[in-house]
This record gives structure tokens, sequence and C-alpha cells, in this order.
């Protein structure tokens, strides 16, 4: 985060969480609309096989473990890729591989979700006001 931001003005809460996320519990309670409810079951043999936002059907609160893995610059071809591995019961749910790239002024963290022949992009614009971080 040094090279993104001045760590002396934010606020040390937001820069322990990314700096420190391990130590952090993530916990998820899925919501599935009522007229979805029949095709989340199809949906959630082909989450499932392909370990990629793999909710579970369950609408309880569950934790979410995992891990954060480096990722290898030159095969990625972004700043710093990380990949934030989810779990739900030892099983992947989620994978999201992160970066950072700037433009003129302005960061952004880009997160790749890899799927079948393809990726589900985001792009987050960072601003930091006072000591607080604005997604």
């Amino acid at each position: 985060m040094s090279h993104l931001f001045d760590l002396s003005t934010l606020s040390s809460g937001i820069r322990n969480f990314y700096e420190n996320t391990l130590d952090y519990k993530l916990y998820a309670r899925v919501h599935w609309r009522g007229w979805f409810k029949p095709f989340a079951t199809i949906y959630r043999l082909m989450s499932s096989f392909v370990q990629q936002i793999n909710l579970p059907l369950s609408s309880k609160r569950i934790e979410m473990t995992g891990g954060i893995i480096k990722i290898n610059d030159d095969l990625d071809g972004r700043n710093t890729p990380r990949a934030w591995v989810r779990k739900v019961n030892k099983k992947a749910t989620f994978v999201a591989l992160y970066s950072w790239h700037q433009k003129e002024d302005r960061t952004y963290m880009n997160i790749a979700l890899p799927l079948p022949c393809s990726s589900m992009i985001g792009i987050l614009e960072l601003n930091q006001i006072g000591s607080e971080l604005h997604l």
C-alpha cells in the first residue's frame, strides 16, 4: 500500500486490514430470490465444478476461510498480482485476482474473476480522503 498512499495519514484500521487481511474473519449470508431458487440448484452444479462464485444455497451465516497467494507478475501481466481464494467448508467458493494500476493521477484496483474461457473484471477507483479510503 505504501506505493499507492501516504500510510502515515491513512486510518490505522484501514491500513491494518489491507496489510493483515488474513487476521480478519469473513462471513457471508446468501439470500436467493424465490423465483431464482429452482435455477440456483442448476447454477450451483456448474459453479461447484468451476469453483468460482460458488455460493451456498443456504441462507445461514457461514464463515469464508482461505488465503492470499502471490502470482508471478510476468505470467499475469499486472502490478504485484495476488489471488484471494475464499473457501466454505474447505471448498473453493470464490477466487479473485487483485492488482492495481494508475492512469494520470488516479489509482485503480482491478479484480479479475477467472471463468471458463473468460474473466469477469471489476475496476474500483481508490481515493484517499483524509484518513479514509473510498472505493
